[in-house]
């Protein structure tokens, strides 16, 4: 028995909904579809690994500390690889409405800024790491327009004021996720690490992009495909502009009655005029299914009934908005 997302997953031994948390930083809230694609390391496919904020730490090894421009996050479950032909679809936690010329998304690779002697930016200031894909996006979950294909080539950072890019004790003031950073990398060039900081100006890092060219005035699922062959694109965390959220995407929680005949999946309370539609799939991340059509409900429960034969063993729901 456990929780994914806003997926219910029936088993012989019951039912248990999940609910993301949130916070003043949105971030990718769940996994909707992953597919590993070519040339990723096995230890790197957890997708989960791509929701809420970096963490703090890199890892307790010698070589290891904060979560620095020169020192990103490269274990198991810090990072998910995406490879050619691979794809993660992610819903987040709040709609971004999209204003042109204006970042709306950040995301955060294993990306590190170039540091030479004496902790010095190089000159001309350049980074390591980085890739390219295409990003996706939609109002719906299921209907995506594309943004377009983007190097992901900035560098994160979680304290303010960390006092080296590799040091193991935190800072006292993390930094904003939820705000972009608005820098360009030569700016940076020949920088103490304290000068990186500074510039950063108590932002996250990472990179930004205006999601206006998808053409919503509303987003909250991101697709990241499109990675060229023998490339893979590391995913730590996406986050929002704050100052851009919306209402929450998340989905009315759903209760389960099973019996011999029929597994029926509720949704408690449908607002008046919501329209839902119902899918089940065999895993939590993809192969999802159609199993009704959509249904308006103009207050109290809407209910579906899932009539599949044999019945399944293990099985995943979840409602859309088509």
């Amino acid at each position: 028995m456990r929780a994914v997302g806003r997926f219910l997953l029936v088993t012989a031994m019951g039912i248990v909904s999940g609910q993301a948390a949130s916070g003043t930083v949105y971030t990718a809230a769940e996994v909707i579809a992953y597919t590993r694609g070519a040339g990723v390391s096995p230890s790197l496919t957890d997708p989960s690994a791509a929701l809420s904020l970096p963490s703090q730490s890199t890892g307790s090894g010698a070589a290891d500390g904060n979560f620095s421009p020169s020192n990103p996050h490269y274990r198991a479950g810090e990072i998910v690889q995406i490879g050619q032909g691979g794809q993660i679809t992610l819903r987040l936690e709040r709609f971004v409405h999209p204003l042109p010329g204006t970042p709306s998304l950040g995301v955060w690779e294993n990306v590190f800024l170039i540091m030479g002697p004496g902790d010095l930016a190089g000159a001309p200031a350049s980074v390591f790491g980085a890739d390219s894909a295409m990003l996706e996006a939609s109002a719906d979950g299921i209907n995506f327009y594309p943004v377009g294909v983007f190097s992901f080539d900035w560098f994160g950072n979680y304290w303010t004021d960390s006092p080296g890019p590799y040091a193991k004790l935190p800072g006292s003031i993390r930094a904003d996720f939820g705000t972009p950073h608005g820098r360009s990398l030569p700016e940076f060039s020949g920088l103490s690490y304290g000068g990186v900081l500074s510039l950063l100006n108590e932002t996250g890092g990472g990179t930004w992009i205006d999601l206006s060219s998808s053409g919503l005035d509303r987003v909250g699922w991101v697709r990241f495909s499109g990675v060229s062959a023998g490339l893979t694109l590391e995913i730590d965390a996406v986050a929002i502009n704050s100052a851009l959220a919306g209402a929450p995407t998340a989905i009315p929680q759903l209760r389960i009655e099973i019996s011999n005949s029929e597994t029926r999946v509720i949704v408690p309370n449908a607002p008046a005029h919501a329209v839902y539609k119902l899918q089940h799939s065999h895993g939590p991340y993809g192969g999802w299914q159609d199993l009704d059509a959509p249904r308006t409900r103009s207050g109290g429960d809407l209910v579906f009934a899932d009539r599949t034969s044999p019945r399944p063993g293990q099985h995943f729901y979840r409602v859309v908005m088509p």
